[in-house]
């Protein structure tokens, strides 16, 4: 009875085992196929240009931009705003121009002297400044000699920077101060200036120094 029954049994474990045999690789191929697509779903949550074979946004560039586009170019610098001269600046380089008419023409004029004295009084930046008529003799002297006589512009603009640095000599001292006067009447005598004339604008330069070296505000 036994025997009956294990031999009709046979058949089916036979077609049992078959099945078992032949599904288990389907179901490892199905696992694997299951655990790639898994991990591309991962892959594309992370890097979802990856998943395209798309170059990403480059780094630092701003939200919204395309893929692959470069960044923005950085906006132009402004320039600096130039340098506005000062008030001191701007009457030294009058007083240049007005000795540069002076030397052009073979007289000064009335109105040349007052302009040039206005012009001198305006260099002088200091707590203590020089009186008119000092700032006046001075300024007369020295444009009346050089009429008519010529010079480099180098050596105008030694004239002018000694002229600008005595009209604001409150802190020079004394040796300084004959330097400066020295400089102004050697350009004069290298203009052609009469040595007796450049004396006379020499003592007058003195005057204005020693009215700003005195200590008293004018």
């Amino acid at each position: 009875m036994k025997s009956l029954a294990l031999m009709l049994l046979t058949p089916f474990l036979l077609v049992g085992l078959a099945n078992a045999q032949y599904t288990t690789p389907q179901q490892r191929a199905k696992n694997v196929s299951s655990k790639t697509t898994e991990q591309q779903n991962t892959a594309a949550q992370t890097d979802p240009y990856s998943r395209y074979g798309i170059r990403p946004p480059a780094p630092g560039a701003p939200p919204g931009t395309s893929p692959g586009t470069p960044p923005p170019a950085a906006p132009p610098v402004a320039p600096a705003p130039p340098v506005k001269p000062s008030g001191q600046q701007v009457a030294a380089t009058k007083l240049k121009a007005d000795i540069g008419e002076a030397r052009g023409k073979g007289e000064v004029n009335a109105d040349m002297k007052k302009q040039f004295v206005t012009d001198l009084n305006a260099v002088a930046q200091g707590r203590v400044r020089p009186s008119s008529g000092t700032v006046t003799r001075f300024g007369e002297s020295l444009l009346t000699s050089l009429a008519g006589k010529t010079a480099t512009a180098a050596e105008d603009t030694k004239l002018v920077k000694a002229i600008v640095v005595s009209f604001n000599s409150a802190g020079l001292s004394a040796s300084r101060v004959q330097e400066l006067n020295a400089e102004v009447r050697g350009v004069l005598t290298k203009s052609g200036i009469a040595a007796a004339d450049a004396m006379t604008v020499g003592e007058n330069l003195s005057a204005v120094v020693s009215d700003i070296q005195s200590g008293t505000p004018n």
